[in-house]
């Protein structure tokens, strides 16, 4: 399957509530690397995050995948995503993210690993998540991105 094509699946599946859908996008040991949500692994526990978390919390999703790039084995696309919050705190506000996502991809595709980088601070103000919550947020984001091996060089003395 051709990047593009993948990223189009991708977005349709999100748009039209198709968990499944999405979740076959992933091999048997994929990973989808949630902004909220973390690390999620396998598709099974994929389509279930999504129903139970994404489509419990939103409705009428839309997701652009924007000047994506590939070399066959990893891809690169900002995206564009918004849904209709179901949420208390936020319900019927169209909330509205941008970020890059990441495809590490196997030879016939599917993705074998999603991560994403996006503007979360603005998502959560747009939830009006505020005081002792957001600061816990804030830290977890704070303590895994500095957890990395990668970052070890970064944070040394």
């Amino acid at each position: 399957m051709e990047f593009r094509e993948m990223l189009d699946k991708f977005c349709h599946a999100v748009a039209v509530e198709d968990a499944a859908g999405l979740a076959a996008l992933f091999t048997d040991d994929g990973v989808y690397h949630d902004l909220i949500y973390g690390e999620i692994n396998g598709p099974a526990a994929i389509e279930k995050m999504l129903v139970e978390n994404w489509y419990s919390d939103g409705v009428d999703y839309r997701w652009d995948m924007l000047d994506p790039v590939c070399d066959g084995e990893t891809g690169y696309a900002r995206y564009d995503c918004s849904f209709k919050s179901k949420m208390k705190h936020s319900l019927g506000k169209r909330l509205a993210v941008k970020g890059v996502a990441t495809f590490k991809l196997a030879p016939d595709g599917r993705v074998i690993r999603y991560t994403e980088i996006a503007n979360g601070a603005a998502m959560l103000h747009q939830l009006n998540v505020r005081g002792e919550l957001l600061e816990k947020v804030v830290k977890d984001w704070s303590d895994s991105q500095n957890k990395s091996p990668a970052m070890q060089r970064h944070l040394a003395d």
